[in-house]
């Protein structure tokens, strides 16, 4: 049954204060073109999902610099007449420019739509009743499509790069993780 259908409260809220959540993300990210997922192959459980590529296809190396990288991704709650939704927004910065990375990247970024598979700083060292949590999966639901874009050369947070709001609107779901918290599941998207 779907998010939307789901209103009782299955768990109890309480902190871990042996190892209490921390902020923010890792640089590293894995970003791919939603229509690379082999979605009848991938499957979604417990809000967390096993991704599979289509044959021949790989998802791309997405390194973000400094020392909050990811600044501004965020997710919102919206409310609705019939049902309530999220609203996911992943920020990042491409600090390069050329020919090919402009045709490559800046220009497929405003266009296309895309899911990121995004490294947590919060990873549990102990097996855990919460579920995985080391990666943080944006767009699975309906894709994140390029809702602002902005180059300031002069930008000292950019370095005069391109900086990308990537927003999935109408999603169910609060948050979803890949379903395992297993360095070999992030790298394998990478092909």
């Amino acid at each position: 049954m779907g998010a939307l259908c789901e209103a009782l409260l299955a768990s109890a809220i309480k902190t871990d204060c042996a190892e209490a959540v921390k902020k923010g993300f890792e640089q590293e990210a894995v970003i791919m073109n939603r229509a690379d997922i082999d979605f009848s192959s991938s499957t979604l459980a417990d809000n967390s999902v096993s991704i599979v590529l289509k044959s021949g296809k790989t998802g791309y190396a997405c390194y973000q610099y400094g020392n909050d990288p990811y600044t501004g991704t965020k997710s919102t709650f919206v409310e609705g007449t019939y049902f309530n939704t999220w609203t996911h927004v992943l920020a990042l910065v491409v600090p390069e420019e050329g020919s090919l990375v402009a045709k490559n990247i800046i220009d497929k970024l405003a266009q296309g739509e895309f899911v990121v598979v995004v490294r947590n700083k919060y990873q549990k060292a102990t097996e855990s009743e919460d579920g995985y949590k080391a990666f943080r999966v944006y767009g699975w639901e309906n894709g994140l499509r390029c809702t602002a874009s902005e180059q300031d050369k002069y930008s000292d947070d950019t370095h005069g790069g391109f900086s990308f709001e990537l927003t999935e609107e109408g999603a169910q779901y609060s948050e979803i993780f890949l379903s395992s918290d297993e360095d070999t599941a992030f790298e394998a998207l990478l092909g």
